[in-house]
């Protein structure tokens, strides 16, 4: 079967370049476990070549602060993300991988990260795809000639005074250690326009574009 290689971010093109890429591919999913083919890889990095595989176990609850599938990915060399399964809400999925191996499960939807885990030495292993409190929001801003070349982010949570979190220029990213429900505004630098405004979802790590859409590109590899 073939497996998309995740190339870059975007919220809009991410779900149909994805669902028009492994539509023919993805694994059913199943309330029992369902067991893919190791990575053809032996040992993540600090573990030895000749470990045996172990069984990791994702089971994404049904939830209202997430959404109603997650995509599965084993991380090549623990860094390139290939695809092995879709999970939708409520089920679970088992893979057989060696210790030290990664994954990531993200969003369906909005391609936002949810989970990363690297397999132990412990025969079977389960690990919960669930809400997050503390996330991450990177604020990217694209290279554009209708915009000021730089923004200012300002937190605008509920109970508290707009606090300016950074500033970010065209073509940059910003990094920003948030709370579930967070909200957050995007100043154009001069004008003092706003052109975003985000609120941090539940998701771990979420991309948040400012300006023009970053495209996203996906390749088949069998």
């Amino acid at each position: 079967s073939s497996r998309a290689d995740r190339a870059s971010f975007s919220a809009a093109a991410r779900a149909a370049a994805f669902a028009a890429s492994t539509a023919s591919s993805a694994p059913a999913a199943s309330s029992a476990s369902t067991a893919s083919s190791a990575p053809a890889h032996r040992g993540g990095r600090g573990f030895p070549a000749a470990r045996s595989l172990v069984n990791v176990t994702f089971a994404f609850a049904r939830t209202p602060l997430l959404g109603g599938s997650a995509e599965l990915f084993w991380l090549s060399d623990n860094a390139t993300e290939r695809w092995y399964a879709s999970l939708p809400a409520g089920l679970e999925v088992t893979e057989r991988t060696y210790p030290g191996q990664c994954w990531r499960a993200r969003d369906a939807t909005t391609g936002n990260h949810l989970l990363s885990y690297c397999a132990t030495l412990a025969p079977s292993q389960t690990v919960a795809i669930a809400p997050a409190g503390a996330v991450r929001l990177d604020f990217h801003f694209s290279p554009t000639a209708k915009l000021a070349p730089s923004a200012t982010v300002v937190e605008e949570s509920a109970g508290r005074a707009p606090t300016t979190v950074g500033t970010l220029r065209q073509g940059g990213t910003l990094s920003v250690q948030a709370s579930a429900g967070a909200r957050y505004r995007v100043v154009e630098g001069g004008s003092g326009k706003t052109i975003a405004r985000q609120t941090a979802s539940h998701e771990a790590e979420q991309h948040v574009d400012v300006g023009s859409p970053v495209v996203l590109r996906f390749s088949e590899q069998p």
